[in-house]
């Protein structure tokens, strides 16, 4: 028997896949019918659980949070796939960038930070 998080895993990665609503509608009736081929509606609360928790889950893989020192356009940051700009008072000038797992701190603060770092090791 196909367990909850296998339901899941399979439906999330069909519907990023699917590039129109209609796709996405259609694969909404076929994942239904297979969980009634399969006998698995009693799995369906559990099976919701974990299509949350995938999505949440690609959707931090994903989503590119950029702090600016003031507004700026989206399209600065056009390659970097799914983005969220916010503005951070901190950030003096330039910007930092946090996804996948990297940052990239192109700030003022953080230039003067690594400087500092780098004059207290001499």
């Amino acid at each position: 028997m196909i367990n909850s998080n296998t339901y899941a895993k399979s439906f999330v990665d069909a519907y990023f896949k699917a590039s129109t609503p209609k796709e996405r509608s259609g694969l909404m009736d076929r994942f239904v019918e297979l969980i009634k081929e399969n006998r698995a509606v009693s799995l369906v609360p559990s099976i919701l659980i974990s299509i949350e928790r995938e999505v949440t889950e690609r959707q931090q893989r994903t989503t590119t949070k950029v702090e600016v020192a003031r507004d700026i356009q989206e399209k600065a940051f056009k390659n970097f796939g799914e983005i969220k700009i916010s503005q951070n008072s901190e950030v003096i000038g330039g910007f930092i960038v946090r996804g996948g797992g990297q940052l990239i701190d192109a700030s003022v603060r953080g230039s003067l930070n690594r400087l500092h770092q780098i004059m207290i090791k001499e």
